[in-house]
């Protein structure tokens, strides 16, 4: 997996720091579960695409729906940067994990 883009979102009533965050590919349970397996994960999957909210904590939150490419990255600390490549690194991570299981399984 990866990020295509992020778009700072100005002007944003919850957070100073909200950015869009695009991936190359429709966000799945399994992906969700991988990125938050430090974090504190909540899903609501009452609604016709479960939505769910990350939260590392004294970091930042990221929420989003299950099937869509995009989610919303709150920034909780000012050092932006540092946060938004740590998400950068542990998307493209999953990318390698994904691929390593399906060369085991060939």
């Amino acid at each position: 997996m990866k990020i295509v883009n992020f778009h700072k979102i100005k002007n944003c009533m919850q957070s100073n720091n909200v950015v869009n965050v695009l991936f190359d590919h429709e966000l799945t349970l399994n992906f969700i579960y991988y990125i938050s397996a430090d974090s504190t994960l909540k899903i609501w999957e009452n609604f016709p695409k479960p939505y769910f909210c990350i939260e590392k904590k004294n970091k930042y939150i990221l929420k989003g729906a299950v099937g869509n490419n995009t989610a919303k990255l709150y920034i909780t600390e000012r050092n932006c940067k540092d946060l938004i490549y740590e998400i950068i690194i542990l998307a493209e991570s999953y990318k390698d994990v994904y691929v390593s299981s399906e060369i085991m399984n060939a």
